[in-house]
């Protein structure tokens, strides 16, 4: 299998992070986003969004993170990410739909207003967005401050590929942090994910 993918890309650390859990190799083939070549008339072939990441599998193609995730998890029932009883399927599911609605945009403002603007040289943070996205963190985090109360991951005492999904909001946490001194659950939570070396070797890089 094949993923075009982009090293600074959190959607694709979701995949390559699955992947590597799973123990799927993965022919890596980094698309130049700088240079223009998601934009291409050969890349947008196979991906009409222009966007990464994207999964050709021996003539079938994909794109959207949270799917090529779970086409992965189809593919190695163990350790089972995306569980087979379905309403615990359905839990996992909800979770990935939750966190592309509103957690990771909401994280993907703070992080883009307090880390990349100054690092593209693109001026200060814009204390009206940053705001909006504080409540908004604060609103979402508490969602899942609550649901990890109560269980050791979000879907039972098991990982799955909604913590995945959900944790690719912290893809950047070693260079901006998220406010979550209050959330207790949710950093001891993180504090499992970011442990794993399937995790760790497969985070954002800025090279």
């Amino acid at each position: 299998m094949r993923l075009h993918y982009h090293p600074a890309s959190n959607a694709s650390h979701l995949v390559r992070a699955t992947a590597a859990l799973l123990d799927v190799p993965l022919d890596l083939r980094r698309v130049d986003l700088l240079g223009g070549e998601n934009h291409q008339e050969s890349y947008l072939a196979l991906n009409p969004n222009g966007l990464v990441p994207t999964l050709e599998d021996d003539g079938f193609v994909l794109w959207e993170s949270a799917a090529i995730a779970q086409y992965l998890a189809s593919k190695r029932r163990e350790p089972e990410l995306l569980p087979s009883e379905p309403r615990a399927r359905a839990e996992v599911t909800r979770w990935q739909c939750w966190a592309l609605a509103h957690w990771i945009p909401t994280t993907g403002v703070l992080v883009y207003e307090c880390f990349f603007k100054a690092l593209k040289g693109q001026g200060e943070a814009d204390p009206d967005a940053v705001g909006r996205a504080r409540r908004d963190l604060a609103r979402h985090s508490r969602v899942l401050e609550t649901a990890l109360a109560a269980s050791r991951f979000l879907v039972g005492e098991r990982l799955t590929l909604a913590d995945l999904s959900v944790a690719v909001g912290f893809s950047y946490d070693r260079y901006a942090p998220l406010p979550l001194e209050d959330r207790p659950n949710l950093r001891r939570w993180f504090g499992q994910i970011s442990s794993l070396p399937a995790w760790s070797s497969t985070a954002p890089a800025l090279d």
